[in-house]
C-alpha cells in the first residue's frame, strides 16, 4: 500500500521518463478516490504563461492504485468521471475474479448466446462468429464456450430438439455492460 506522496512521486517519475527532466511537465491537481488517486498534469511553461501554445495535447489524467502503486493513464475524449468510474468497475471485476477483459471473439459469442443464437448448437456459433473472427488454431466454439462455462458466463441445458442449448448467465450479462 502506499500513501498520496508515494503516489506523486511515481507519477512524476512517469512523467519525467527517460530524461529525468522535472522541468517540463509537473502537476497540477490531484483527486483521491477509494482505490486511490487520479493526477492532472501540464507543462510547466503553459502554468506561467496560460498561452495555448505552450500547452500539452493528450496530457490525459493518470490513475494511481493505492492498493498496487500501478498507474493508468486515462483519456481525454470523455470526462473522467467516467474513465474513472470504468476503472473502479474494472477493479470490483478483478476482486471478484472475473478476467480483466473479455477478447473481442469470446465477447462475441458472449452476445451471441445472450441474442439466444445459442439455441443452434455450437456449429451454428461458429457460422455467425466465423463472419467476425477468424477461428483460433486448435480452438473451437464449443472450446470457448466451455472457457465462458468455466467463468460461469453461460450455462448449458439438454435441448431436446437443437441438442445442447447455451443460456448467458447473469455473471455474462455483467460482463456486457
Amino acid at each position: 500500500m502506499i500513501d498520496v506522496l508515494e503516489a506523486r512521486r511515481l507519477v512524476q517519475q512517469h512523467l519525467d521518463g527517460d530524461r529525468g527532466d522535472p522541468s517540463w511537465l509537473v502537476l497540477t491537481g490531484e483527486q483521491e478516490f477509494a482505490e486511490g488517486w487520479v493526477f492532472y498534469y501540464d507543462s510547466r511553461r503553459h502554468q506561467a504563461t496560460r498561452a495555448l501554445v505552450d500547452s500539452v495535447g493528450g496530457n490525459s489524467p493518470i490513475i494511481v492504485n493505492r492498493e498496487t502503486g500501478e498507474l493508468k493513464s486515462t483519456g481525454t475524449a470523455r470526462p473522467t468521471e467516467e474513465y474513472l468510474a470504468e476503472y473502479i468497475e474494472s477493479r470490483r471485476r478483478i476482486r471478484e475474479g472475473w478476467p480483466v477483459e473479455l477478447d473481442g471473439r469470446l465477447r462475441d459469442l458472449l452476445i451471441l448466446v445472450r441474442d439466444r443464437v445459442s439455441g443452434r448448437t455450437a456449429r451454428i456459433l461458429s457460422h455467425y462468429l466465423g463472419r467476425k473472427h477468424p477461428a483460433r488454431p486448435g480452438r473451437t466454439v464449443l472450446d470457448e464456450l466451455q472457457e465462458l462455462e468455466r467463468r460461469q458466463m453461460v450455462s448449458r441445458r439438454d435441448a431436446a430438439d437443437a441438442g445442447e442449448a447455451w443460456m448467458i448467465t447473469d455473471r455474462g450479462r455483467a460482463a456486457l455492460r
